[in-house]
C-alpha cells in the first residue's frame, strides 16, 4: 500500500509543529493534481503529523476544488483510515466535521502517527480535487 508523506512536501504549505504549544489547530492541503490518490493501490496521503502524547478532539475537512466525478474520500490514521471522516464527497464544494469512529470522543495518540486522506470510491482515482484537513490537537503528556 503506497503511502505519500505530505507532511513536509515542498508542493504544499508547511505544517507547523510547536511542541511547546499545548493546543493548536494544524491544517494541510492535498492537491490531487500534484499527488493523485488511487483506491485500487490503497494510497494514503499523510497530511497532519500527530506525536505520541497528543489528543485530537476534532478533524474538519473542506473541498476547495471538486473532483468532477463521483468521488468519496476517507480521513483517518494508520489504525482506521476513515476514523475521522467516514465519507467526504470530493465532488461538492463545502466542509465536513468529523463523523467517523473517533469523532464522538476524540483520540489520544500513544505513538507517532499522521492524519491522512484516502479514496473510498471503489476503483476511484482522485486526480483533480483539492482537499484541506484541519485537526485540533492538544499536547497531553
Amino acid at each position: 500500500m503506497p503511502t505519500f508523506n505530505l507532511t513536509n512536501s515542498a508542493d504544499l504549505a508547511p505544517v507547523p509543529y510547536e511542541p511547546s504549544s499545548p493546543s493548536r489547530l494544524v491544517s494541510n492541503v492535498l492537491d490531487c493534481r500534484v499527488q493523485p490518490l488511487s483506491q485500487a493501490a490503497s494510497d494514503l496521503a499523510n497530511l497532519i503529523p500527530v506525536k505520541a502524547g497528543e489528543f485530537v478532539d476534532a478533524v474538519f475537512a473542506k473541498v476547495h476544488t471538486v473532483e468532477g466525478e463521483t468521488m468519496a474520500l476517507h480521513i483517518g490514521d494508520s489504525a482506521d483510515p476513515d476514523g475521522w471522516v467516514a465519507s467526504l464527497n470530493a465532488n461538492a464544494l463545502g466542509s465536513a466535521v468529523g463523523a467517523g469512529a473517533y469523532a464522538a470522543a476524540g483520540k489520544l495518540y500513544t505513538a507517532d502517527d499522521a492524519i491522512g486522506v484516502s479514496v473510498a470510491t471503489a476503483a476511484g482515482v482522485a486526480n483533480i480535487a483539492k482537499i484541506e484537513a484541519t485537526a485540533r490537537i492538544t499536547r497531553v503528556f
